[in-house]
């Protein structure tokens, strides 16, 4: 699943909160467009019985090119 929608903090917060308990055993949550001041506050809506971490994105290219954090969940094994 693939968050791509609001950047708000409470709307990505509930995307991870509410979305989570939908992936399959191999299945993941991204979601994308995190404010890097949100990463530990947004890790901390992790539903039990799953596991996360924040991935930097490279995103755009030359001059426009930036990092991107990513919050990334999956059900723990």
């Amino acid at each position: 699943i693939v968050d791509d929608g609001s950047h708000d903090y409470e709307h990505q917060a509930l995307a991870i909160s509410e979305l989570s308990p939908h992936l399959t055993k191999d299945g993941i949550l991204v979601v994308e467009d995190v404010a890097p001041q949100h990463v530990d506050d947004l890790l901390s809506h992790v539903p039990a019985g799953f596991d996360a971490k924040c991935v930097m994105s490279d995103v755009g290219v030359g001059k426009y090119a930036l990092k991107e954090p990513l919050i990334v969940v999956w059900r723990r094994k």
